[in-house]
């Protein structure tokens, strides 16, 4: 499946990296062991829900931060 699905994929598109984005700073913070900044960036997304970020990277602390890593969340 990975090699059908996933390798052959295109970049993400601006929407796609948008949440990438968030998603790689709510990782980036845990790594860091920064609950202030966790939080001031969980309160910064005001377009969409946090929790899908913090979903996401809890999948890129899996799979590592890749598209991947990422996509597979979904």
């Amino acid at each position: 499946m990975y090699a059908n699905v996933f390798r052959n994929q295109s970049p993400p598109k601006w929407d796609e990296a948008h949440h990438l984005l968030f998603a790689w700073q709510i990782w980036a913070d845990l790594t860091e062991g920064s609950i202030g900044k966790f939080l001031r960036d969980s309160y910064a997304q005001i377009l969409w829900s946090f929790l899908h970020s913090w979903w996401v990277a809890g999948f890129m602390t899996i799979f590592g931060v890749t598209d991947f890593g990422a996509r597979i969340a979904s």
